[in-house]
């Protein structure tokens, strides 16, 4: 579909760019997917050790994305 419409270079370089961008997208979400089926199949077990790094790595997380967008 995108030959038959012929676009312009920079057009082009956009739309390919937004093509990458939506499969790094598809993958976070199965990564956050598949983090949320472990955390429910943990159920309450106590860590192993102290999550006090998360709130930090998730607000890094944020952050990153946020700038990439």
């Amino acid at each position: 579909m995108i030959a038959t419409q012929q676009p312009m270079a920079g057009d082009l370089r956009a739309i390919i760019a937004l093509l990458h961008i939506v499969v790094e997208l598809e993958r976070m979400g199965d990564y956050a997917e598949g983090i949320a089926k472990i955390s429910l199949s943990m159920g309450d077990a106590p860590p192993l050790k102290p999550l006090i790094d998360i709130p930090r790595m998730a607000e890094k997380g944020t952050n990153m994305l946020n700038d990439s967008i």
